[in-house]
């Protein structure tokens, strides 16, 4: 039996420079394709920063576009009131953009990451349909945008970022429900 492990762990180790050729010398995913759709994948900050270099180096072989997978969400963007940390997502941007990439924001408002506090009054009640409590609301949505604008960013960066901005707008859609009146309403990139 031990003969017989032995014998087996000797061929996987000779054999196994042969397999990792293989697959190597095989063509990239996004370049099979190309022709058809850019292919993706979802990136954390561990990719993005090189943590972990067996996954990015992975994602840059085989994937033409990315998408955030929390850097984006309000929890890491906006954990407390009044309290932003947009370098995760920056990060994101940049390692696409470095790398020619396709890139893809993520919903900013997710079921289980976006802060308690975003859907409460200053007195950690759950909001209502009031008036005052969608204007809240309507406001903390729109801070992205203004981060965005207020930004040093170049303004190639921005209107990418504007971009995705509009799509979470277009998707926020859904709370229509909280507003009565159409007008109080929030409205897609395309106005629908």
């Amino acid at each position: 039996m031990i003969r017989s492990i032995s014998t087996l762990g000797v061929c996987l180790l000779l054999g196994g420079g042969a397999l990792v050729e293989t697959i190597q010398s095989r063509p990239a995913l996004k370049d099979v394709f190309e022709d058809a759709f850019a292919i993706g994948t979802a990136v954390n900050n561990a990719i993005v920063s090189g943590n972990d270099p067996e996954s990015r180096d992975l994602v840059l072989r085989h994937f033409a576009s990315i998408t955030a997978d929390n850097a984006m969400k309000a929890g890491p963007i906006n954990p407390r009131p009044g309290e932003f940390n947009f370098g995760p997502a920056d990060a994101f941007v940049a390692f696409g953009e470095a790398h020619g990439m396709f890139i893809v924001g993520h919903t900013l408002v997710w079921h289980n990451q976006t802060p308690a506090w975003f859907f409460q009054d200053s007195a950690g009640q759950p909001l209502t349909n009031s008036v005052a409590h969608q204007q809240m609301l309507r406001n903390r949505l729109r801070t992205l945008e203004q981060q965005v604008n207020a930004s040093d960013l170049p303004d190639d960066v921005k209107i990418k970022l504007q971009g995705y901005v509009s799509g979470c707008y277009g998707s926020l859609t859904s709370f229509n429900v909280l507003f009565a009146d159409e007008s109080d309403q929030f409205k897609g990139s395309g106005g629908e």
